[in-house]
């Protein structure tokens, strides 16, 4: 069975069952846990983001920013899981919302 913590995502939709923390989920499953460097990449994830997805939940503003932040990597995993888009841009998009995460989680917490 399929790994269901998706902290950041579900923090800013407000449920682990938005179907766009459905997409992010596909996407990690997909692509990142079928590479060594993609499952280390999950690991520091979750080592790192949970703190952060506490804070987005306890504010609504963060909730707004995370989505606007999720919005550009959401889109590119939706038109490659729909089979329009370069398996690239899956990898682009996490490694950016990696750098956000890292970035944010020194800033906020």
């Amino acid at each position: 069975q399929a790994d269901p913590r998706c902290f950041i995502a579900s923090a800013a939709y407000g449920s682990p069952l938005s179907r766009h923390v459905d997409i992010f989920r596909w996407a990690r499953d997909r692509f990142l846990m079928a590479t060594k460097i993609g499952r280390s990449f999950v690991e520091f994830y979750y080592t790192h983001s949970e703190p952060l997805a506490n804070t987005i939940r306890e504010h609504k503003s963060l909730q707004y920013l995370f989505r606007g932040l999720l919005f550009v990597p959401a889109v590119g995993l939706y038109t490659l899981r729909e089979g329009i888009a370069h398996p690239l841009l899956a990898l682009l998009c996490f490694l950016g919302l990696g750098g956000a995460v890292y970035g944010l989680r020194r800033r906020f917490l």
